[in-house]
């Protein structure tokens, strides 16, 4: 969670898509993303309120950072920055292409 300099609220959420990759091989694509904390709903599987880490974001929200698991963890998704309301991820185009509707994707 992080909270902007207009004292909003907002969460670094994580989630996967199914995709096929450039090279045609299918599989999950994992993407993380900041929005807006009013958006985001308690986990199924509660979390310890001091658990969860807090921070004070930068003015700009270009500068708010990717996500990060544990010290010495790398991320192996894609960060697609700050989703504003209403706003559909885009997968970049090197993480190939999403599964549609019509196969039970999360993406058109």
């Amino acid at each position: 969670m992080g909270r902007d300099v207009g004292d909003d609220w907002w969460a670094l959420i994580v989630w996967n898509v199914q995709a096929t990759s450039p090279e045609g091989v299918p599989g999950p694509v994992w993407c993380a993303a900041w929005v807006f904390g009013q958006c985001v709903e308690e986990p199924l599987r509660p979390v310890e309120y001091l658990q969860v880490r807090r921070m004070r974001l930068p003015a700009e929200s270009a500068e708010w950072p990717a996500p990060v698991d544990r010290p010495g963890a790398r991320w192996r998704g894609y960060y697609l920055g700050v989703l504003r309301d209403g706003e559909e991820p885009q997968l970049p185009a090197g993480a190939g292409r999403a599964w549609g509707h019509e196969q039970g994707g999360a993406y058109g």
